[in-house]
């Protein structure tokens, strides 16, 4: 289809969307990969543990204002039937780590674009925002949950680190930053600021 001809039905909206956002997609190069140093792990760490309690816990704590993925499940059903499918979902979990294989339906994503700015005809306008199953998410969660544990207990995390982290957004990043920069002018010194770019490759 020409980059110029205005689609209007829903199924030719799909396929420049679907194009758009191929064609855009990036793959980190795993060549010049960097060495890290190694460090001494006091605290090995422990096999993942997941019961029902936990299970149950996180299912009660979905919001039901989110919406439902690929499988359609809403997250205001797992709510309500915590109790119910938390014994049967501990024992996929527990299933899916010990074998090392994800459910396929796990992997499917509902693709839904996101208007940014500009021209609304344009397709680079948009970004895309993929919708997986909750459950699978739930199971991202404790696998997630334990290896900030294990990083934790080891100190193996910078105390530059922030984002994706408990009580350090990135938030607090910018707003520490910014204390950091006004100190030092009230000093009468200098502030340089060097922004880095990484770049990936396209296969």
């Amino acid at each position: 289809m020409n980059k110029d001809t205005l689609t209007t039905s829903d199924e030719e909206k799909v396929e420049v969307l679907s194009n758009f956002f191929s064609s855009v997609f990036t793959r980190s190069s795993n060549v010049n990969q960097p060495v890290f140093n190694n460090k001494y792990i006091l605290h090995p760490m422990e096999p993942l543990h997941i019961d029902s309690k936990m299970v149950e816990k996180l299912l009660r704590d979905l919001k039901p204002s989110k919406s439902s993925g690929s499988d359609g499940i809403h997250p205001r059903v797992l709510k309500e039937l915590a109790t119910e499918v938390a014994t049967p979902l501990t024992a996929i979990f527990r299933s899916s780590v010990s074998s090392g294989i994800v459910p396929q339906s796990w992997k499917t994503a509902n693709i839904t674009p996101i208007f940014k700015k500009g021209d609304k005809r344009d397709p680079s306008n948009y970004r895309p925002v993929s919708l997986t199953c909750i459950v699978s998410k739930i199971l991202e969660r404790i696998i997630r949950d334990s290896l900030i544990d294990h990083f934790n207990r080891n100190h193996l995390l910078s105390d530059k680190q922030f984002g994706f982290l408990s009580g350090r957004s990135t938030t607090i990043q910018l707003l520490q930053v910014m204390e950091d920069c006004t100190r030092y002018l009230d000093r009468g010194n200098a502030v340089d600021v060097v922004y880095t770019t990484q770049y990936s490759v396209r296969l």
